[in-house]
């Protein structure tokens, strides 16, 4: 089983909560859930790092 960045960095479940409100401070907005679950299941930071660069020139995230 393949493990997400937090749980490799022993990220408790509060640490994934406030990464999720960091990320949508940074980017001036609300993370939807759906985009919350893809962050949080990434193995690396920078595959998260990626994915949210590619929402936001897509405009999915603001």
């Amino acid at each position: 089983m393949e493990q997400d960045f937090l749980e490799h960095l022993n990220g408790s479940s509060l640490d994934r909560v406030e990464l999720i409100v960091a990320i949508g401070e940074v980017l001036g907005n609300y993370v939807p859930p759906e985009d919350e679950r893809k962050i949080r299941s990434f193995p690396t930071v920078q595959e998260a790092i990626d994915y949210i660069r590619k929402r936001r020139r897509d405009g999915g995230l603001n």
